[in-house]
């Protein structure tokens, strides 16, 4: 015959910490995946869950269908939540750019000028 599951659900208690320092207590049942603790992260903490990384320890949990038993998380373990931003400038800076297509029309305007300045000097010498 089959066991019968246990009428019994047991809820963990976790602390996700972030990088800002702020924690946050969670309740969730052990039998629950990586994925769904994300979302219910992302309810708790405002941070969309495909910007999350929880780190517990030195490892980070990347299984989204492993549950919290298998990953060897117990009720009080506390995680830390880390964001996976991409940034930082590639190449060339737009700024940059700009500033120097300004300086050459600055230049520019100013040879403009000063060949105004000199023809009409020249039809005063005449």
């Amino acid at each position: 015959t089959k066991a019968k599951p246990s009428p019994f659900i047991i809820f963990f208690e976790l602390f996700i910490r972030s990088s800002s320092g702020e924690a946050t207590a969670v309740t969730i049942d052990e039998a629950c995946t990586l994925k769904q603790l994300r979302m219910v992260v992302e309810n708790e903490t405002f941070v969309p869950e495909g910007i999350q990384c929880l780190v517990a320890g030195d490892e980070e949990l990347a299984d989204d269908e492993a549950t919290l038993e298998e990953l060897g998380l117990t009720s009080g373990a506390e995680l830390d939540l880390e964001l996976l931003v991409e940034g930082g400038a590639k190449g060339d800076s737009r700024y940059k750019k700009s500033t120097s297509r300004f300086r050459w029309k600055w230049s520019k305007k100013r040879t403009r000028r000063l060949q105004k300045k000199r023809r009409k000097m020249r039809m005063r010498a005449r």
